[in-house]
């Protein structure tokens, strides 16, 4: 029943499934054999199987998590600890600690970082937590998504089970001496016993709050800018762990949250919540830049504020900012693109801001 059991193959057709198959990567997590030389290589966030197993591959059978001969770690003679062998594959593929430099790329299984609370990109000034789930299931993912259950008449009836399907079930949150033994009412249906609290109703909510700000992106321009990119890429986080916050709801709620509270086209976010004393404009960083620069700026009272870029000869080439703004320090970013979307030339371009009666200019330099 598990997709363990077809991981070499795929539902999108044969080019996929010769992928999953043939290369260095995917084949790591989705064969059998390339999962053994993955699993031997304790520190490695990425697979890079030297020779993938091709037409001979295989699913990840049992022998993939559990040594045959009996020698393995624990009851079930596991290859390596169970609270980091699920996470060999279900991580996003980069150091945890690292989100900020890999915004814009695609998010490839954040199921293990989300449980853990790391790994989303983290806005400055707001804060992150975790739920209990980190630090009370000790087994990780096998804590309830490999919950060996006996038969029981009911009602309601429950097949005996190994717990090898991977579906989380209620009765490892419900079982005697569990967190949720005298919460979790076992009668209802599992969709039910997982929106506990409405806590998946409340995270897909902010999920579609977030999906409808990403949907005003009109343009290329738009798409390129930090502030969406950094909101989409927590949006993509958050769908990529695929349990609608049950895993850490904390966590979840926070990403989402700060990125509907920080999101902007122009890729305004705040730097310092202090309220500062006078208006400054900083210099760009970095100066020069390529492909990407951000300014800080401060205004100590409420206003409208616009920033727009010039080339030399006083040309507009683009308008950061123009909208009302509280008090605050605050970075801007911008991707070296005109109005037009494209990209301009390298050389020096002036970028001033106007927040009442407070006007300033400086250089920065663009380099291709």
């Amino acid at each position: 029943m598990s997709r363990h059991g077809r991981s070499d193959s795929s539902d999108s057709g044969p080019a996929l499934t010769n992928l999953f198959r043939t290369s260095p990567t995917c084949s790591g997590c989705h064969t059998y054999q390339g999962f053994l030389e993955f699993a031997a290589d304790a520190g490695a966030l990425e697979p890079d199987v030297q020779d993938p197993p091709g037409e001979q591959s295989l699913p990840l059978v049992c022998a993939a998590c559990h040594e045959p001969h009996g020698n393995g770690i624990g009851d079930g003679y596991l290859r390596i600890e169970v609270a980091g062998l699920c996470t060999k594959c279900h991580n996003p593929e980069y150091p945890p600690d690292s989100a900020g430099t890999v915004v814009g790329q695609a998010v490839h299984h954040s199921t293990a970082y989300m449980f853990e609370g790391v790994g989303g990109y983290e806005y400055p000034g707001f804060t992150y937590s975790s739920s209990p789930h980190t630090f009370v299931a000790t087994k990780k993912c096998a804590q309830c998504h490999v919950y060996m259950t006996p038969f029981q008449s009911g009602p309601p009836e429950v097949a005996a089970g190994t717990g090898h399907e991977f579906v989380p079930r209620k009765y490892a949150c419900a079982q005697p001496g569990a967190c949720h033994a005298a919460t979790i009412d076992t009668s209802l249906s599992e969709d039910v016993v997982f929106n506990y609290k409405n806590r998946q109703t409340e995270m897909d909510s902010l999920a579609s709050e977030l999906a409808a700000l990403l949907g005003t992106a009109s343009n290329a321009a738009d798409s390129a800018s930090l502030g969406f990119l950094r909101a989409k890429f927590n949006y993509d986080f958050y769908e990529a762990d695929g349990s609608h916050g049950v895993h850490n709801t904390n966590y979840a709620r926070a990403l989402l949250q700060s990125a509907i509270d920080n999101f902007s086209l122009t890729g305004v976010e705040v730097a310092d919540e202090s309220v500062p004393m006078r208006y400054a404009l900083g210099q760009n960083y970095p100066n020069p830049f390529n492909p990407s620069t951000e300014i800080q700026f401060s205004m100590p009272e409420r206003g409208s504020v616009r920033m727009d870029v010039f080339d030399m000869s006083g040309q507009l080439i683009t308008t950061l900012i123009d909208q009302e703004m509280g008090a605050g320090t605050y970075r801007v970013s911008w991707n070296g693109q005109g109005a037009d979307g494209r990209t301009v030339a390298t050389g020096v371009y002036l970028y001033r801001i106007q927040a009442g009666s407070f006007v300033s200019t400086r250089k920065m330099v663009f380099v291709k």
